[in-house]
């Protein structure tokens, strides 16, 4: 019996001591806490969770306000996620596209818009930057043909003349080129003139 009376006695203290532990550690965290600021106190409990990454409409939304700003690089980030969650959405990859253009990336250009003018081919401004990410990645050929595009839906358009003008020189078609050089000077292209004025002084030459 003495030894039962021994262990209960034991088991008491044991249990005592693993009370004032836990009490101790109770109280030594809400001492800490309230000596803290109360904005680092609370920060475990109160910091916001991370934000959740834009819905791709919103991306949209917010690519188109970046393009019309002329942010071309928040531009691609932004029209990038719309055109992946969209690849239907032809107005974003024109305007992602022609981004693209605007910020140097040629090739990545010509993909988006040849893919976006599939399915809006009256878009002038599409072909326009099309025909100028070709002539950037020397696709003398391919710039011909988005430049015929365009001039056929904005004949008016001067530059379109004398960049045609250009890549058929560069093509060796001078007729062509003479032809359109003299279009792009008749509707007020200085370059369009000049180009038009040496190519006549060189064929007087000859």
């Amino acid at each position: 019996m003495r030894w039962v009376a021994i262990l209960f006695v034991l088991a008491l203290l044991c249990a005592g001591v693993v009370t004032l532990l836990a009490y101790g550690g109770y109280e030594y965290k809400r001492v800490a806490e309230a000596t803290l600021p109360d904005n680092v106190a609370g920060s475990a409990a109160a910091a916001p969770a991370p934000a959740a990454p834009a819905p791709a409409a919103q991306s949209c939304a917010d690519g188109k306000a970046a393009f019309a700003a002329k942010d071309y690089e928040t531009t691609t980030t932004l029209l990038a996620v719309c055109a992946d969650a969209n690849p239907r959405d032809a107005d974003a990859r024109l305007l992602l596209g022609r981004a693209y253009a605007a910020t140097g990336r040629y090739e990545r250009a010509a993909s988006e818009l040849e893919a976006a003018l599939a399915a809006r081919p009256d878009d002038a401004a599409g072909w326009e930057a099309l025909a100028y990410s070709r002539i950037q990645s020397e696709n003398d050929r391919g710039a011909e043909a988005a430049l015929d595009k365009w001039i056929t839906l904005d004949a008016g358009a001067p530059v379109a003349w004398r960049m045609r003008a250009d890549v058929r020189y560069q093509m060796g078609d001078s007729e062509g080129s003479a032809r359109d050089a003299a279009q792009a000077c008749a509707l007020g292209d200085d370059d369009g003139c000049t180009l038009h004025k040496r190519m006549k002084d060189v064929k007087r030459r000859r």
